[in-house]
C-alpha cells in the first residue's frame, strides 16, 4: 500500500507540472507595436506601490507579429503587480511602455483548479492500483 502512496504523489506532482507548463495560470498581459523595429520586449514587475521593478523574462520579437501575449505564472493571490514592457531595438535603444496593474487574485481560480486536477490524478492512481494490481495469492492467477 506505501507504494501506491508514493506513485500517487508522484503522479500528482508530475500532473500539476505538465498542466502548470500547458495552462500556465496566471496575470496575462497583452500589447501591440505598430512596425516597429523591436528585436525584443522586457516585460518587468513591482508589487503595487513600488517602484522596484524587476525583470520577468524577455520575448524576442517576431517579423510580421502585432499581437504579443505573456502570461506572469509567479503571482501571488492577494498581491498586487505593476507591469512595465519595454521595447528594446537592434541598436540597443529602448522604449518603456506605460504600467498597468494586476490583481493575484485573478490567478487564483486557474491555480486551484489545476491543483485540483492533479490531486484527483493522484488519488485515483493510489486507490485504483492497488485494484489493478493485486499480488497473486495461492490458486490465483496474476492480476485477477
Amino acid at each position: 500500500m506505501r507504494w501506491a502512496w508514493a506513485w500517487g504523489t508522484a503522479i500528482a506532482a508530475l500532473v500539476l507540472m505538465v498542466l502548470w507548463l500547458v495552462v500556465q495560470p496566471g496575470i496575462a498581459l497583452q500589447w501591440s507595436v505598430d512596425g516597429g523595429r523591436a528585436s525584443l520586449f522586457r516585460i518587468y514587475h513591482a508589487v503595487d506601490g513600488s517602484r522596484d521593478f524587476n525583470l520577468l523574462n524577455e520575448v524576442p520579437a517576431r517579423p510580421n507579429v502585432r499581437d504579443y501575449v505573456f502570461t506572469d505564472t509567479s503571482s501571488l493571490p492577494g498581491q498586487h503587480y505593476t507591469y512595465l514592457v519595454e521595447a528594446v531595438g537592434a541598436s540597443g535603444r529602448s522604449i518603456l511602455s506605460q504600467t498597468v496593474t494586476g490583481n493575484g487574485l485573478d490567478a487564483l481560480p486557474g491555480q486551484l483548479l489545476l491543483l485540483l486536477v492533479s490531486l484527483l490524478a493522484g488519488y485515483a492512481v493510489m486507490f485504483i492500483a492497488p485494484v489493478i494490481f493485486k499480488p497473486a495469492g495461492p490458486g490465483r492467477p496474476l492480476g485477477a
